[in-house]
């Protein structure tokens, strides 16, 4: 009797799936379905002769039965992922003609699935996503949604084949039993692996690697899978012993999610990579096998520092800028200058975060202010503005504000530069009030002062004189205004002064752009307004040159936005490399979960991750002595040290990397030990560090390492037949992160830590370092330390 005879109902209960009996075959599919892809909830739900029901679930139910029935019924239909997202999907995904029933109710804005059929054609019923967070789904996971739906199908195929042999009388115990299970990941799994674009890797202990996919292969340079997998692991790390510290802690923590580490290709050269892992225990707790995943993050460290640069200098610019600058959101302060914190009258502008800006305006001033800021929250510009301010102490203060929109953490934003005009708003009153009696006054102002009547200068003091660049008793002599003015302003000013002659406005206040005498442009800003001049009409008032203010405020506004724009990409990168992370490492939770039913497989894999784990202790202890360095808190304890003994066992730890390279390591002492006062693992440090460098820098050749006693010091000297460091860059070698080639086009890489770490140590067990390198030819480290004297 064949399957195709069978009714829907029938077909379905063969692959075991029923409407009131769960289906704990595809429940692990659909949990790693889940996981893999990112979303709040997967279902499988199977198609029967009355609509679809509920066979999985991974996630908390977020649609009714009826929608989710309307889904997998559109989804049934089609041969590719359907996918929707936004405000409404569920209202776009269905049919036209049979939406849910309760979409415009729902806050669900992502929905995803894709059918699952059987080998023979028979549509099963379909896998779907859905979460409360609009999403897109790339090529890359689209193509694993449809390959999760046909594993379903797979399985729902493996589940009906034994009912339908025991159907035909042809059931045998070979049939029913698995075989064995296979020495690597799953045909399928593997699949998904290789698609997924990141480095994935298995390791089993006693054997090192066993599986490796098509990016790791291509992330380690290396020219095929079977030569990587070939390969001795520890040499994929760019520090000695960095994989054993990074096995035994995996080993003992279970799992590793997202260290950053310095890995090396075949090439030798280097790049960071950010390691995840997963360890698969036997029931007597014994590792089975360690999976991984590399995604090379040496672009983000890069965008990272480029960022940190641009943020320096934008707040160097910001901090020391003359002028107050505030940044506020909705009416309250989130950023301020410590000259705005001084504008203000407060301690600090940590002082100023999160008050309203309104607590320092005057009653009258308020209503103003907010409409301007309504106009700014929209995203408008305003014109620059004059009004009154209230210091906590109960003074006033006029100030000028000019005020842009801009986006702050993500937020619209108000940003503002202030400055105190107080005083020479009372000159003008001054002025105004008794212009005989304060002449000299204004002929000593460092502001510019005129009066102009029938579009000429009729009075002008030497400030105004000097801005325009003309002699002090120049603008005497009826100079014409549009003379001075830019041609491209004058339509501007011309209009400003006809308003005021005519008293249209009674003050006035802009800036505008003049052309001095020997014809070069200047910004200069305004204040006028109408009076009599021997007994006609005129308008008087001050002129300011801003043309430095206004360089200060495009390089602050540049300089914001730069910023802005760095943190924007830095966003969207980390955001990005969080899901390139999360999938990978999902994924091989997944895998474990999927073939963790194998104990077969178990108990070979012990020694390669503790070999690992040390090598991540060693990364890590670096890290954590260049802050301690930095910080001043490394604690030295100076012992006697036989240095002979200390460098022999070290040299052997080398001598695999070195006959790899065909180098010879050789160590040239006295027979008598050298013996050294100082702390030993700093030594240790210094010396590994310094050996490291000479067998990686070295292609041919030897690296020696000689000590011998000199007085009160002892003396180490590491020589290599290497590349050797060019006299140009032989005064940056200790610097942090430096390496004398860079870019695309280096050759070797590496974490720019190891020689600082060394001088750091060297100066503060009271020695010195130096260094000798011929291009071409090779380097000599020349290290000279305390000797121990044997007394005290």
């Amino acid at each position: 009797m064949n399957d195709r005879n069978f009714g829907r109902a029938d077909r379905l209960a063969a692959c075991g799936l029923t409407q009131d009996e769960p289906a704990p075959p595809y429940d692990r599919i659909t949990r790693f379905a889940r996981r893999v892809l990112g979303v709040a909830t997967a279902v499988f739900s199977a198609m029967g002769e009355e609509g679809p029901w509920t066979s999985a679930r991974a996630g908390p139910a977020v649609l009714d039965a009826a929608t989710e029935a309307s889904l997998c019924q559109h989804v049934l239909q089609e041969d590719t992922p359907v996918v929707a997202s936004g405000a409404n999907p569920q209202g776009t995904d269905p049919p036209a003609e049979d939406p849910p029933a309760e979409a415009e109710a729902s806050s669900l804005r992502f929905v995803a699935g894709a059918p699952v059929i059987l080998s023979d054609g028979f549509r099963l019923g379909a896998l779907l996503l859905f979460d409360a967070e609009p999403r897109t789904l790339e090529a890359d996971a689209l193509a694993l949604l449809q390959e999760l739906a046909g594993l379903l199908g797979e399985r729902a195929d493996q589940q009906r084949r034994p009912a339908a042999r025991r159907r035909a009388g042809a059931t045998t115990q070979a049939e029913e039993t698995p075989g064995p299970a296979a020495s690597g990941p799953p045909e399928l799994i593997a699949s998904i692996s290789e698609n997924i674009g990141k480095g994935i890797f298995r390791s089993v202990p006693g054997q090192g690697l066993v599986y490796v996919n098509q990016a790791c292969v291509r992330m380690f340079a290396y020219d095929t899978p079977a030569e990587l997998l070939q390969t001795d692991p520890r040499i994929l790390y760019a520090m000695s012993n960095q994989r054993n510290a990074v096995v035994a802690y995996l080993d003992r923590a279970g799992s590793l999610d997202g260290m950053a580490v310095r890995f090396q290709r075949k090439d030798g050269s280097t790049f960071w990579g950010l390691l995840s892992g997963r360890v698969t225990y036997d029931e007597a707790g014994h590792v089975q096998h360690r999976d991984g995943a590399v995604v090379d993050i040496t672009r983000r460290k890069e965008m990272e520092q480029q960022l940190r640069e641009s943020e320096e200098r934008w707040q160097r610019l910001v901090e020391n800028h003359p002028e107050a600058v505030f940044i506020n959101v909705e009416g309250r302060f989130r950023y301020a200058n410590p000259a705005g914190a001084r504008l203000l009258g407060v301690s600090a502008p940590e002082a100023l975060t999160g008050r309203s800006v309104f607590d320092f305006l005057k009653e009258g001033d308020k209503a103003l202010i907010q409409e301007r800021q309504e106009v700014l929250n929209r995203g408008a510009s305003t014109t620059p503005i004059e009004h009154v301010i209230v210091r906590p102490n109960g003074t006033q203060r006029i100030i000028e504000v000019n005020s842009v929109p801009v986006t702050y953490a993500g937020q619209a934003a108000v940003q503002t530069v202030a400055r105190d005009v107080t005083e020479r708003r009372r000159a003008e009153e001054q002025l105004r009030a008794a212009e005989a009696q304060f002449r000299g006054l204004v002929e000593q102002s460092l502001v510019g002062i005129y009066i102009i009547q029938d579009g000429a200068f009729v009075y002008s003091n030497p400030a105004l004189a000097e801005i325009l660049g003309y002699p002090p008793d120049a603008l005497r002599e009826r100079i014409e205004v549009q003379d001075v003015v830019h041609e491209d302003d004058w339509p501007l000013v011309r209009d400003n002064l006809r308003k005021r002659m005519r008293g249209e406005v009674k003050e006035i206040e802009y800036a505008f752009r003049i052309r001095r005498k020997n014809g070069t442009v200047r910004h200069v800003e305004v204040h006028g307004s109408r009076t009599e001049h021997e007994g006609a009409p005129a308008v008087i008032g001050t002129l300011l040159d801003i043309t430095e203010r206004k360089g200060w405020e495009r390089d602050l506004i540049a300089a914001k936005e730069e910023a802005e724009e760095m943190n924007r990409l830095k966003s969207a990168f980390l955001a990005n490399m969080s899901h390139e992370i999360r999938t990978p490492l999902t994924a091989i939770i997944g895998f474990a979960d999927l073939i963790g039913s194998s104990p077969e497989s178990a108990g070979e894999f012990a020694g390669v991750i503790q070999r690992s784990g040390q090598r991540l202790l060693w990364t890590l202890n670096s890290v954590l002595d260049l802050a301690q360095l930095e910080a001043g808190a490394l604690e030295l304890n100076a012992t006697r040290v036989d240095l002979t003994d200390e460098v022999r066992q070290m040299l052997d730890e080398f001598r695999p990397q070195a006959q790899q390279k065909s180098i010879t390591l050789c160590l040239e002492a006295p027979d008598a030990p050298v013996e050294g006062a100082m702390d030993r693992a700093a030594f240790l440090r210094i010396a590994t560090n310094l050996v490291s460098n000479a067998v990686k820098f070295t292609q041919e050749g030897h690296v020696t390492v000689t000590l011998r006693p000199d007085g009160d010091a002892v003396v180490m000297r590491v020589e290599d037949t290497g590349i050797g460091i060019s006299a140009d860059f032989l005064n940056q070698i200790f610097d942090e992160f430096r390496q004398e080639s860079t870019g695309a086009a280096r050759t070797h890489e590496g974490s720019g830590l190891g020689l600082t770490i060394t001088q750091r140590l060297v100066d503060l067990m009271g020695g010195t370092i130096a260094v000798d390198s011929t291009p071409g030819e090779g380097s000599t480290f020349t290290v000279r330390l305390p000797r121990f004297s044997g007394r005290g």
